[in-house]
């Protein structure tokens, strides 16, 4: 993700906040170079932070990039920033 931040500085992330009992869902959306190893790359650097992955979808895109729609359970805003820096 960190690689993505750079290598896009202008990106946008689109964050939704459902209540659930303790954690909130949040949307986030990742766009990377459709290259092997991507997926986990970015689950890994998710799951670095102890926040749970509820689902993911991928999709490529014409362009040689491959779009992630991940579903991400977090505490607070704060704690999903970690991710997103």
């Amino acid at each position: 993700a960190r690689q993505v931040a750079e290598s896009s500085p202008g990106r946008i992330v689109k964050v939704d906040f459902v209540p659930s009992d303790r954690l909130y869902n949040a949307k986030v959306r990742v766009s990377v170079e459709d290259k092997p190893g991507m997926l986990a790359g970015v689950s890994a650097t998710i799951a670095k932070f102890g926040i749970n992955i509820a689902s993911v979808s991928t999709r490529k895109s014409h362009s040689g990039w491959t779009v992630m729609d991940f579903v991400v359970q977090v505490k607070s805003r704060e704690e999903l920033a970690k991710v997103i820096q």
